[in-house]
């Protein structure tokens, strides 16, 4: 009994006070475990667009400016291949759906001895910059919307047609 009193008698916890933001949107959930911030890899071949209801652009309302679209760069929470963590970095949106979207990931550190990476000038989003970009050619990732922070600005021509060449864009 004198145990259940003093228990009654401790002063009650504060609430829980908020996680703190990063300033660009709402409060990003946790990135543990294998929900917000998974990487589903596609299935079926990179060549071959989706087909059916899945097919269409997110929508509009979901973002303060305009959704991603194919040939865009924006800064996105991507998923680090061992699924450890994440990290806000840029990348490429290759194909957008309702929910989803297919990205390619964009690193700085120098991939030049990578035959297999792609130059990526980023004159075009990035003006401050003092080197160009490398585009990760494969895998494609499959993005929530939720993961989208800000537009970047535009892929460079030249990186994109050959990235709609090898996915099969349109």
């Amino acid at each position: 009994m004198l145990l259940g009193a003093w228990i009654r008698d401790l002063p009650r916890p504060a609430a829980t006070p908020p996680r703190r933001g990063t300033g660009w949107g709402p409060v990003r959930p946790p990135r543990t475990g294998a929900g917000y911030g998974s990487v589903r890899q596609p299935s079926g071949p990179a060549s071959t667009p989706r087909q059916g209801p899945e097919s269409v652009p997110p929508d509009p309302g979901m973002f303060p400016g305009r959704p991603p679209a194919p040939g865009d760069v924006w800064f996105a929470e991507i998923p680090f291949d061992d699924g450890t963590g994440s990290k806000d970095r840029p990348c490429l949106v290759v194909r957008t759906f309702r929910h989803h979207a297919q990205v390619l990931k964009v690193t700085s550190a120098d991939k030049s001895g990578h035959p297999d990476y792609v130059r990526m000038p980023v004159a075009s989003w990035d003006p401050t910059a003092v080197r160009d970009s490398w585009l990760e050619p494969a895998p494609l990732r499959e993005l929530p919307y939720e993961a989208f922070r800000r537009l970047a600005g535009p892929c460079d021509t030249g990186v994109w047609e050959q990235v709609k060449r090898r996915h099969g864009v349109r």
